[in-house]
């Protein structure tokens, strides 16, 4: 890692450093694909006691060693949303929006972010089917509801090909990843 790590730090290209199975690295891969940016994908692998986000490379690029990290002809830029609206202003889409477009498009991109809510009570169940408790099926099946209800609302809401009508934007990006995730978990 450490030698790979080096070279795509200082060479003027663009790099993403993700890991694997992640909403916030789904998100703006599928945005950098989307807008056909040509980028290195660094994958860190985060099982096991050698964390790579938690190497002296990676920290020096990110203090904070979390992923996605996005590396623009030197340029550092942290955290999903920003990496996404970065892209936004420097590699915009060919459709410019109203006012209208672009406010619905960035509510309906954070809005998203209410599926991931219902995480957590669904990852107690995958991650310790042989010790749930009472109250965590009560909670499980809280979520499961609350989470129905949530996509009812989507369903209902989404007129078009896309989350916000016929052209694909940042609001495909956080649905899709939040939905995607959800189907791979089961």
């Amino acid at each position: 890692l450490s030698s790979d790590l080096q070279k795509v730090t200082y060479s003027p290209s663009k790099v993403l450093y993700y890991v694997n199975g992640s909403v916030p690295n789904w998100k703006v891969m599928i945005l950098l694909f989307e807008r056909n940016i040509n980028f290195v994908p660094k994958r860190l692998k985060i099982m096991g006691k050698n964390k790579e986000t938690n190497s002296k490379e990676f920290l020096e690029i990110n203090p904070r060693g979390l992923t996605p990290t996005f590396i623009d002809d030197g340029i550092v830029v942290t955290e999903s949303n920003a990496i996404i609206e970065y892209v936004e202003k420097f590699y915009p889409s060919d459709i410019i929006p109203d006012k209208y477009t672009f406010a619905n498009v960035m509510s309906y991109y954070h809005q998203a972010d209410y599926l991931m809510e219902f995480y957590e009570p669904l990852e107690k169940l995958f991650n310790s089917l042989k010790t749930i408790s009472k109250s965590d099926v009560e909670a499980i099946n809280k979520s499961l509801t609350k989470l129905h209800i949530e996509l009812k609302w989507w369903n209902s809401n989404i007129n078009g090909n896309y989350v916000c009508g016929d052209s694909f934007s940042v609001a495909d990006c956080s649905f899709y990843a939040c939905v995607g995730y959800q189907v791979m978990r089961g």
